[in-house]
């Protein structure tokens, strides 16, 4: 008889005809801040594969007022220099076997529908993993082993499960220069028992000093992931990249010695409270940025909790408390010129510098212990997306669903989704941290 169903051809059109033109919609409209940031596709900033974006780093020091007929100011000039910056490489694959395929070739709505399937769930992982980026460090760290889990066992404690699931691979490594672990590498999740909990397949030995990195992304100390708040919004180099280097700095810049590339960190003072009625911390984090980096966020991104926190404090004060909105269709709660968004991907961290004292309880006045959270001010003129290839399906030789590559003799097929970008910021300054704020819950 012959063959009616659909080649891997037709295969390709369909995905051709409805995957490539969405695909980008739906990715760059999955987070707050890939809808509201601009994205550079130009690629005039790059030289080779890295992108060099200039920076303004000091001003003019000849001026000043003088007697008349006095010496004139010392002529000056403009400083400049130029941040570096790699690109990510993101990719998301999906699978289908040759019997799955064939069990579905009697009918082409029944194999679109296949199709249809996997690249839905596929774009929603990618969603899923592009936000969890943009709110860490870039160091593809997934949570640090816990202070009380040392020994041999393949259950490991962590300080948190959130970014980890069955059946996902993770290495364990020492976070102070990546070194691989006894049996750590490429290990496989089968289970996640609590919140702070998971096993493995097989037996390791633990220590607090080591960390539950994605799996296969770090390998020399190169930030393998985008940049993300946890990086970008700090006064410090980021953490968790093994040795320092060039390549494991925020634009290749030392926070160190170069006080124009830190951003502004506000904790405050628990004897104050951390979020009371005057809102004077959420006041504060809002003018750093307009006294350090001459910028107005437009942008809050808090947790959940902690919007929480701010819509219970703006009760009475309805007129502040209006939602507002942005683009991509978010809302949230409009403070000064900026709108408070929640997260779910939003940092929590205990912060081992108050662990004695515990966070402060406003409904008690009164210490408790707990976690604490983050408020993220940004300015979105000062960040952008610098995009080497925007997201799309490879497309070698007009097929999108092609034979497995690199494994002779399995009968499957495969498409992959990539895209080569970073998050870039010329301006730490304009954005602000406010850390150490309670919440009554971690949700």
């Amino acid at each position: 008889m012959a063959f009616t169903g659909m080649n891997l051809t037709d295969a390709a059109n369909v995905l051709k005809t409805f995957y490539i033109g969405p695909v980008r919609e739906q990715l760059n409209q999955g987070n707050v801040l890939l809808a509201n940031l601009e994205r550079d596709t130009s690629r005039t900033a790059f030289r080779g594969k890295e992108a060099y974006i200039p920076l303004h780093t000091g001003r003019n020091i000849g001026v000043g007022a003088r007697a008349e007929s006095g010496t004139l100011p010392a002529a000056g000039n403009q400083g400049y220099t130029s941040s570096v910056w790699h690109m990510a490489y993101l990719y998301g694959r999906v699978a289908l076997t040759g019997p799955a395929i064939a069990a579905s070739q009697g009918s082409e709505g029944s194999f679109i529908e296949l199709l249809d399937s996997e690249m839905k769930g596929l774009l929603q992982d990618v969603k899923n993993d592009v936000n969890r980026q943009l709110w860490h460090d870039g160091s593809a760290l997934l949570t640090n082993i816990s202070t009380g889990s040392s020994g041999t066992s393949t259950t490991v404690t962590v300080d948190s499960t959130k970014f980890l699931s069955a059946g996902q691979i993770v290495d364990i490594k020492k976070r102070a220069d990546l070194a691989s672990t006894t049996l750590g590498d490429t290990q496989t999740i089968q289970s996640i028992t609590s919140d702070t909990a998971f096993v493995m397949g097989t037996s390791t030995t633990t220590e607090a000093d080591e960390g539950v990195y994605v799996g296969g992304v770090v390998s020399d100390g190169t930030s393998r992931e985008m940049w993300g708040l946890e990086a970008i919004v700090s006064d410090a180099d980021p953490a968790n990249h093994g040795t320092e280097s060039a390549a494991t700095r925020l634009g290749q810049i030392d926070r160190s010695s170069n006080s124009f590339w830190k951003a502004n960190v506000v904790s405050p003072a628990a004897a104050h409270g951390l979020l009371d009625d005057s809102l004077v911390q959420l006041q504060e984090a809002y003018d750093e940025s307009d006294i350090e980096g001459d910028a107005q966020p437009g942008i809050i991104l808090t947790s959940h909790a902690c919007r929480r926190e701010v819509a219970g404090a703006l009760t009475g004060l309805r007129r502040f408390s209006d939602p507002g909105k942005l683009k991509g269709g978010w809302t949230g709660i409009e403070f000064n010129n900026a709108v408070i968004v929640a997260d779910k991907d939003a940092s929590t961290t205990n912060d081992p510098a108050n662990a004695s004292a515990g966070i402060w309880d406003l409904s008690d006045d009164v210490y408790v212990a707990g976690d604490f959270n983050r408020f993220y001010f940004i300015a979105p003129e000062s960040m952008h997306f610098q995009v080497l290839e925007d997201w799309q399906w490879m497309d070698e030789g007009g097929v999108l669903v092609r034979s497995g590559v690199g494994t002779a003799g399995v009968d499957e097929f495969e498409a992959t989704l990539f895209s080569y970008q970073n998050l870039v910021c010329t301006r730490p300054n304009a954005n602000t941290l406010l850390t150490g704020v309670a919440s009554s819950t971690q949700a």
